[in-house]
């Protein structure tokens, strides 16, 4: 790229008091492999350009192509449960764009320094809980931790806002997941109380000859809108098992590489007390094939029917992707995680049907 097509990009770094920051790093990565505002330290690898401010809060990039930029705070890692400096900012992107032709590009950058939440995990009989997983949620925007051995977390550093809140058990396999908690950044003492689990244990077999089949099963609670979809697969004489599932009803769809499907509806779990021996029957069902054609680097796809979600997985930019479906009236739903934009199909399959479909971005 010869040097008359890039821009300068240059600009001042304020933090929510309107003071300026000195000495940040700050990261510049591309925005059209992911539109999502939260940076992880991970993507410093993915970073095409670098500055730090001066004592004045200012930097300059000098080279930029044109385009859509993300432009953050440097994303670090802490250690679990460690304390989180508090001038630490968060790595929250601000979008950029670089018109063609355009010289220099000016920005003022306003950064949230110092905001965390705090809190311990407990067992249900109110016992710290080591290197359980914490997650924080807020209008798309997501952050993760792990609690120390003392079951204490720092969740951070983040931007204002109100997060819900939630733990996992980790290897904890007794456990499940704690019910969600709402707390605005900067909340101190927050307590997330795991939950005894249950678990499912069965087979799916072919409903026509009573054998046991290898297949995909999704675990789903419809109707429960952050209910989490578990995808434990089947082994070749149609046995499964899954754990650390919290409690309430369940239905279980099996899809199979061949293009038999089934639902087992109603399955009821209580706290601590497991329930075995389900049978999952499959016949005929319907093959489908799912090409994302758009520019994120990958879009979300799930095949559901009467609520009930079948298959779901990720397929990449330009990529195509086999999914399973029963046979009847199917809903497919294309998830882009960069915008947060849903694109729905709905189709009716016959027994034995393949079908493919591609997803645009505009569609």
């Amino acid at each position: 790229m010869k040097v008359a097509d890039t821009c300068k990009l240059s600009g001042i770094v304020r933090d929510d008091t309107g003071a300026t920051v000195p000495d940040l790093t700050l990261w510049l990565l591309r925005a059209d492999r992911s539109r999502r505002l939260h940076v992880e330290f991970f993507e410093g690898d993915e970073r095409v350009g670098e500055a730090k401010t001066d004592t004045q809060g200012r930097f300059t990039i000098p080279k930029v192509s044109p385009g859509n930029w993300r432009l953050c705070p440097e994303a670090k890692m802490y250690r679990d449960g460690a304390p989180i400096p508090a001038d630490a900012a968060a790595p929250i992107a601000t979008l950029v764009e670089i018109p063609t032709g355009e010289g220099e590009h000016q920005v003022e950058l306003v950064v949230h320094r110092g905001l965390t939440i705090t809190g311990t995990v407990l067992d249900p009989d109110g016992k710290p809980v080591n290197n359980a997983g914490v997650g924080g949620f807020s209008s798309g925007i997501w952050f993760g931790s792990s609690c120390s051995a003392e079951g204490s977390f720092v969740l951070g550093p983040l931007a204002p806002g109100e997060y819900r809140l939630d733990a996992d058990p980790s290897y904890h396999k007794e456990l499940t997941s704690s019910e969600p908690v709402q707390a605005e950044a900067g909340a101190r003492d927050v307590v997330l109380h795991l939950r005894s689990g249950g678990g499912l244990a069965g087979r799916v077999v072919d409903a026509a000859t009573g054998e046991g089949v290898a297949a995909k099963i999704a675990v789903s609670q419809p109707g429960e809108k952050h209910a989490s979809i578990y995808c434990p697969s089947s082994k070749a004489d149609g046995a499964f098992e899954l754990g650390q599932l919290p409690s309430g009803t369940y239905a279980l769809a099996a899809v199979t590489a061949d293009g038999r499907a089934g639902l087992l509806r109603g399955v009821a779990l209580a706290a601590g007390s497991p329930v075995k021996d389900l049978v999952l029957n499959v016949s005929a069902g319907a093959k489908l094939r799912v090409r994302y054609a758009g520019e994120l680097p990958f879009a979300s796809i799930r095949v559901e029917q009467d609520g009930v979600c079948f298959d779901t997985d990720g397929v990449e930019k330009g990529a195509s992707k086999g999914f399973g479906a029963p046979a009847g009236a199917v809903r497919v739903i294309c998830s882009l995680g960069g915008n947060g934009k849903k694109i729905v199909r709905e189709l009716t399959l016959a027994a034995g049907a393949a079908q493919e479909l591609v997803f645009h971005d505009e569609d």
